[in-house]
Protein backbone atom coordinates (compact mmCIF):
# COMPACT_ATOMS: atom_id res chain seq x y z
CA UNK A 1 0.00 0.00 0.00
CA UNK A 2 1.39 3.36 -1.01
CA UNK A 3 1.28 6.29 1.39
CA UNK A 4 -0.83 9.26 0.22
CA UNK A 5 1.10 12.30 -1.02
CA UNK A 6 -1.99 14.50 -1.16
CA UNK A 7 -5.49 14.42 0.25
CA UNK A 8 -8.16 16.90 -0.77
CA UNK A 9 -11.73 17.52 0.25
CA UNK A 10 -13.60 19.43 -2.46
CA UNK A 11 -17.29 20.23 -2.81
CA UNK A 12 -19.25 19.30 -5.92
CA UNK A 13 -20.56 22.41 -7.72
CA UNK A 14 -24.14 23.07 -8.91
CA UNK A 15 -23.41 21.33 -12.23
CA UNK A 16 -22.11 18.19 -10.49
CA UNK A 17 -18.49 18.98 -11.37
CA UNK A 18 -15.29 19.06 -9.32
CA UNK A 19 -11.95 20.63 -10.22
CA UNK A 20 -8.85 19.44 -8.38
CA UNK A 21 -5.32 20.78 -8.16
CA UNK A 22 -2.65 18.69 -6.48
CA UNK A 23 0.20 21.19 -6.56
CA UNK A 24 3.74 20.25 -7.54
CA UNK A 25 5.06 16.75 -6.86
CA UNK A 26 8.20 14.95 -8.02
CA UNK A 27 8.04 13.01 -11.28
CA UNK A 28 6.81 9.47 -10.76
CA UNK A 29 3.82 7.18 -10.96
CA UNK A 30 0.69 8.20 -9.07
CA UNK A 31 -2.78 6.73 -8.68
CA UNK A 32 -5.94 8.61 -7.75
CA UNK A 33 -8.86 7.41 -5.66
CA UNK A 34 -12.04 9.49 -5.53
CA UNK A 35 -14.75 8.99 -2.91
CA UNK A 36 -18.09 10.74 -3.28
CA UNK A 37 -19.12 11.26 0.34
CA UNK A 38 -22.83 11.48 -0.35
CA UNK A 39 -23.82 12.30 3.24
CA UNK A 40 -20.81 14.61 3.87
CA UNK A 41 -19.78 12.89 7.09
CA UNK A 42 -16.14 12.34 6.11
CA UNK A 43 -16.41 8.53 6.02
CA UNK A 44 -16.77 5.91 3.31
CA UNK A 45 -19.71 3.75 4.34
CA UNK A 46 -19.62 0.08 3.49
CA UNK A 47 -22.22 -2.63 3.59
CA UNK A 48 -22.20 -6.39 3.48
CA UNK A 49 -18.69 -7.82 2.95
CA UNK A 50 -17.22 -4.32 2.94
CA UNK A 51 -18.69 -3.25 -0.39
CA UNK A 52 -18.91 0.57 -0.54
CA UNK A 53 -22.35 2.13 -0.23
CA UNK A 54 -21.02 5.45 -1.54
CA UNK A 55 -19.53 5.96 -4.98
CA UNK A 56 -15.79 5.54 -5.49
CA UNK A 57 -13.52 5.66 -8.51
CA UNK A 58 -9.90 4.91 -9.38
CA UNK A 59 -7.62 6.41 -12.00
CA UNK A 60 -7.43 4.60 -15.35
CA UNK A 61 -10.98 3.36 -14.75
CA UNK A 62 -9.56 0.54 -12.62
CA UNK A 63 -11.89 -1.64 -10.55
CA UNK A 64 -11.23 -3.69 -7.46
CA UNK A 65 -12.44 -7.21 -6.95
CA UNK A 66 -13.39 -7.63 -3.28
CA UNK A 67 -11.25 -4.63 -2.35
CA UNK A 68 -9.65 -1.54 -3.87
CA UNK A 69 -8.20 -1.56 -7.36
CA UNK A 70 -4.64 -2.83 -7.65
CA UNK A 71 -1.89 -0.19 -7.82
CA UNK A 72 -0.68 -1.36 -11.23
CA UNK A 73 -4.20 -1.04 -12.66
CA UNK A 74 -4.85 2.43 -11.26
Amino acid sequence: MQEPVAELIVAVDDQGMVRLGFGVHPAGDYAIVVVYDEDSDGELHTGFLGFPKERIGFSNGAWGWFGPAKWRDA
